[in-house]
């Protein structure tokens, strides 16, 4: 090995497209809490990235970064052509350069997969993959919507690789046991480890802040998945009975989903119920969560839904789609309304807010589950499963 049996040193792909500033999805934010994690346990990190994002996040560096700055996206198939051949040369110099155990993919993106696989072929090093989320019918549906015929077929292609990809991996990761399932039923993968996903509870706690917010939404602006439509339809109900009540919208998006949502609420008459901040940085999350009575998290569709852990260690009550992946994780613990009922998502916000006895009960409960979720569990569940992969291919011994 090039560290020793206790300390593997890893070559991770980051290539996320996302943008401190601009938005920040939940997968690479675990990337980055994990990497805080492995570096205690006194793992090495190199990762591959696109733009750096740890010097927004964290204190301190926790891995060594090989930048591409292939970060922008093409206008023209040349221009994607001549940067997917620079992402792929820097790939292999680094393969070559760099000595390393083993290959972790921090989430299942085709291009992560791609070139994570081209990794493996050249150092003959195992590689792990972790799993967010499962395309389902509601995905395809929209990407089908999206694309003329061309683009189809290129990514029914892509599609197909990527299970191929998946199914080559040493060992594949889920943040949940609902996408593991999917994982084996769908992708016919043999065996899925899962791990789960963490909180930071130094961060994200009660901090006893005034409640300026009735509602507060966390995520990004994604109207087919996060459900934001139906929030704001139920929204219009809520005001029809609580002319006062404020909503905040917190979380990045593309321009196109910001100005969309800005049109949605004045269409709406809602412009002076609903606070939309844009993309909030990490440090201001907790006091806005805080100063919030309920949360509400309409999801569609979810791998596993990290900011309503986040809002669970505030101490809020949370209003859940009943979707299976928010089942699994907080049966006992959240408030349900099915996917697109917005009707019955407005009664149920009415009732909570008039009903502080019953938001302070379910908020306790909230604050109870969360701390079953730390990023040092999910750590040494992962560094398990890394080290038994070490260990079949003779490269390390078991945790």
């Amino acid at each position: 090995m090039c560290g020793d049996a206790m300390r593997p040193t890893i070559l991770a792909f980051f290539l996320h497209d996302s943008k401190y500033g601009e938005k920040i999805r939940g997968d690479e934010r675990r990337f980055l809490e994990l990497g805080k994690e492995f570096r205690k346990l006194g793992v090495r990190i190199y990762t591959i990235e696109h733009v750096p994002l740890q010097e927004y996040f964290l204190d301190k560096p926790v891995y060594s970064s090989v930048m591409t700055n292939a970060f922008l996206k093409s206008r023209s198939k040349i221009s994607e052509i001549f940067r997917l051949l620079k992402v792929l040369t820097i790939v292999v110099v680094t393969v070559l350069r760099l000595k390393f155990d083993l290959i972790y993919v921090h989430n299942q993106d085709f291009e992560n997969v791609l070139f994570a696989f081209i990794a493996k072929i050249l150092s003959r090093k195992p590689l792990v993959i972790v799993i967010h989320f499962v395309p389902n019918e509601q995905t395809k549906r929209k990407q089908v919507h999206r694309a003329h015929s061309k683009t189809m077929i290129l990514a029914r292609v892509k599609e197909l690789l990527w299970r191929v990809f998946l199914r080559k991996a040493d060992a594949c990761i889920a943040v949940s046991r609902y996408v593991a399932m999917r994982a084996l039923e769908e992708i016919k993968l043999r065996k899925v480890y899962v791990c789960g996903n963490g909180v930071d509870l130094e961060k994200f706690r009660s901090l006893n802040l005034s409640k300026i917010y009735d509602v507060a939404f966390l995520g990004r602006l994604d109207f087919v998945q996060k459900g934001i439509d139906t929030l704001l339809k139920a929204w219009v109900l809520v005001c029809s009975k609580m002319p006062d009540a404020k909503l905040i919208i917190v979380g990045g998006g593309s321009e196109e989903a910001y100005n969309m949502l800005k049109q949605i609420v004045d269409r709406l008459g809602l412009s002076d119920n609903v606070i939309i901040t844009g993309f909030a940085p990490e440090d201001a999350l907790p006091k806005i969560l805080n100063m919030s009575k309920i949360f509400v998290f309409p999801s569609r569709f979810e791998g596993f839904g990290l900011a309503v852990l986040e809002a669970m260690a505030c101490g809020l009550p949370c209003v859940l789609s009943n979707i299976e992946v928010f089942r699994e994780l907080y049966n006992d613990v959240a408030i349900f309304v099915e996917p697109d009922d917005y009707r019955s998502l407005a009664l149920t916000i009415i009732r909570l807010l008039k009903d502080e006895k019953f938001v302070k009960r379910i908020g306790e409960r909230s604050r109870e589950h969360a701390p079953s979720y730390t990023w040092t569990k999910v750590a040494m569940c992962e560094l398990k499963v890394l080290y038994n992969v070490l260990k079949s291919k003779g490269r390390g011994t078991n945790l």
